[in-house]
């Protein structure tokens, strides 16, 4: 196929961004590229531009500048805010909150690391003196330091004029051009149906990561847009769609790969079982998806706090009564800036995996710019001396520490969500291999299946991801919405308003679908009890009465107190084929070792073992353990009594037994 006729196909463009490295996904008519970087020397959106660059060559773009003109979308999912949430590397932060809520806001700023003297309590703006004291208390934060500042009122959701009126009465003293003016921002532009403290959290985390999240975006979105890049540029968000860039907040962001995963691994798993779990050991964190399962709140917005956060391979080990556990990565510098840099020698789980043997100086491409043996084995003297024996005896420790750590987080998992034990175990991420049967033995589950991850699975999944187009219509209490013809006018406003949009991001051409939701928060006469309502409607289904709230509000116990209609787009699928995935990665600075020491523990020592290329590894072809296998994107490590077999559906697995047939899954 010559250019022509490559520029004439439909491409299908995705990054994803990791702290260590970067993924690309490039297809186009027969030809589809799994790309993975992992020389973040320069800046993040250098290393962007020249991953593109070596996917374009691949099918048949030799200039950078040919491949971007003919791309009409490219998808970005990034972990870049919760790395930097995790490294506290946002900026300072001011809160003016009801009373109610002064507690609740200094714990979530403390968690960050800011200080709890930034929380300012206001009472509701309906007085001359409320006016006055919510002045003084905003040149207050602002003397403080504040660079952001947020309001939230005790369900604000419910009445969002009084944070409104705040906003008025803040801009009237300091307008946007005005030299002290920092950007304040409202929970009341949040949805209804998060609760108090989930709206101040997520409040928080976009005014601590606002700076942060701009900048990143900017960079790479301009740096595409110098090499001839004129198409749409989506974001990936935690709600598991795609939106254009000016809609997309830090907080949402925030829960990007967590999303990607799920999605990812939602697809693979559906192939092999109705439910299963996933487990990705990424740069900085670890991430754990449920697919299947009876529901369960998640807590998403808890978890983004650094202590509720699993780490990975770049987290800082330390010794707690007597354990190793993995904290914060506190000895690393923040990504895009000459990221990442080892400020102090303190240990992460990449040194004891390097002294172990595990990985190599020379494994996962950028790991030999973070640690060689020599500094693993310093920096793991600093926790328990610099006697080599006393160093690899507590590497060993470490290692089956975190397995416990990983397991008993999976087995709450399981036991929230109500999953059996014949589930699908999904592994991924630089050293999701190597943990894997470990924790598997634990789990009583005998086949895992393997996928590429990091960087990849954040660039597979904004692939797989739809896009969400938040459109909200806030309606009024006394508007009947059992009346079809209400919601029937509504939801016409809502589609002419997203063909505009859509036309103004050249998205027109494209095939999208339209789905409504109908969200209602209902309370009780008495105002005792809350009731939330999301329904869907379907955009060719008929509006009639019984898609109104049946019976919640007709029996008169019942009345509303907020109601939304939104509106979600979704693009047209046309994903390429995963399933020949091994053939579509380009490695990087693969090792040709044959046979590698690792170490076994205090009793059994070093020990040699044979060390395969997954590249070199052919459909059916079925390894024996103890034996290491490694691959561009991750390192897998199969024990005696476990069989690695290379699968012909783009998804191999390791399983336990004496004997292994290579079938299909």
């Amino acid at each position: 196929m010559d250019n022509k006729q490559i520029s004439q196909s439909p491409f299908i463009v995705s990054i994803g961004i990791d702290p260590f490295f970067i993924g690309v996904y490039l297809s186009c008519g027969p030809k589809t590229v799994l790309l993975k970087s992992g020389a973040l020397q320069k800046d993040i959106a250098n290393t962007v531009l020249d991953t593109l660059k070596q996917a374009g060559r691949v099918i048949g773009f030799p200039d950078l500048h040919d491949l971007l003109v003919c791309l009409p979308i490219i998808r970005l999912c990034t972990s870049i805010v919760q790395t930097d949430l995790l490294l506290r590397q946002g900026q300072l932060v001011g809160l003016l909150v009801s009373a109610e809520l002064v507690n609740t806001a200094r714990r979530i700023l403390r968690a960050l690391g800011l200080p709890g003297d930034m929380v300012i309590d206001i009472p509701a703006p309906h007085t001359p003196q409320a006016v006055d004291t919510i002045k003084l208390a905003f040149n207050r934060l602002l003397n403080l330091g504040a660079r952001c500042i947020g309001v939230c009122l005790t369900e604000s959701w419910r009445n969002p004029m009084d944070e409104q009126k705040i906003h008025m009465i803040i801009n009237r003293q300091y307008p946007a051009y005005y030299l002290g003016s920092v950007p304040l921002l409202r929970s009341a532009d949040y949805e209804i149906c998060l609760s108090d403290e989930e709206r101040l959290v997520t409040l928080v985390i976009d005014c601590y990561m606002r700076q942060t999240w701009q900048t990143h975006c900017n960079v790479v979105k301009t740096a595409l847009a110098r090499q001839g890049f004129k198409g749409v540029f989506l974001i990936a968000e935690g709600s598991k769609g795609l939106s254009p860039v000016p809609r997309v907040r830090p907080s949402t962001v925030a829960l990007a790969a967590h999303a990607a995963l799920f999605t990812v691994a939602k697809y693979w798993i559906e192939k092999v079982h109705t439910q299963g779990i996933a487990l990705n050991i990424g740069s900085l964190c670890s991430e754990v998806a449920i697919i299947g399962g009876r529901e369960y709140p998640n807590p998403h917005f808890s978890s983004l706090l650094p202590e509720n956060t699993l780490g990975g391979i770049a987290s800082t080990l330390k010794r707690r009564s007597g354990r190793f556990v993995l904290t914060p990565p506190d000895n690393l510098a923040a990504p895009g800036r000459n990221y990442p840099n080892r400020k102090k020698q303190e240990p992460t789980l990449l040194d004891a995996l390097i002294v172990l043997g595990l990985i190599s100086p020379s494994s996962l491409g950028r790991a030999r710019l973070l640690s060689d043996r020599s500094t693993a084995y310093s920096a793991m003297g600093h926790l328990v001396g610099q006697g080599a024996e006393e160093i690899e005896a507590a590497a060993f420790r470490a290692f089956y520490d975190v397995v416990d750590d990983l397991t008993r987080h999976i087995l709450r998992q399981i036991k929230q969500r109500g999953l059996d034990t014949t589930s699908a175990f999904l592994v991924c991420g630089e050293v999701g291999g190597i943990f894997a049967c470990a924790i598997a033995e634990r789990l009583g589950w005998k086949v895992l299946y393997t996928i590429p991850g990091s960087s990849l699975t954040l660039a597979m999944g904004a692939v797989m991801m739809e896009l969400k187009q938040q459109f909200r219509y806030r309606l009024e209490e006394d508007i009947s919405i059992q009346e079809p013809a209400i919601l029937q006018h509504m939801m016409s406003r809502l589609k002419q308003q997203s063909e505009r949009i859509l036309h103004g991001a050249f998205l027109d051409h494209i095939s999208v679908f339209h789905q409504y939701a109908l969200e209602c928060v209902a309370r009780t006469k008495d105002n005792n009890v809350t009731q939330h309502i999301y329904h869907k409607i379907n955009e060719m289904q008929p509006v009639s009465t019984d898609m109104s709230l049946v019976g919640l509000l007709d029996t008169g116990v019942y009345k509303p107190v907020a109601i939304n209609l939104q509106l979600t787009g979704y693009l047209k699928k046309d994903l390429a084929d995963f399933n020949n995935i091994k053939t579509q990665l380009y490695g990087i600075n693969q090792n040709r070792e044959k046979m590698r020491k690792l170490y076994s523990g205090p009793k059994l020592g070093w020990q040699a073992y044979p060390l395969h290329q997954l590249s070199d590894l052919g459909e059916g072809e079925v390894l024996t353990g103890p034996v290491i296998i490694e691959a561009a994107e991750s390192v897998y490590w199969v024990p005696s009594g476990w069989h690695y077999i290379i699968g012909n559906n783009g998804m191999d697995r390791i399983e336990q037994g004496e004997q292994c047939e290579s079938k299909d899954n």
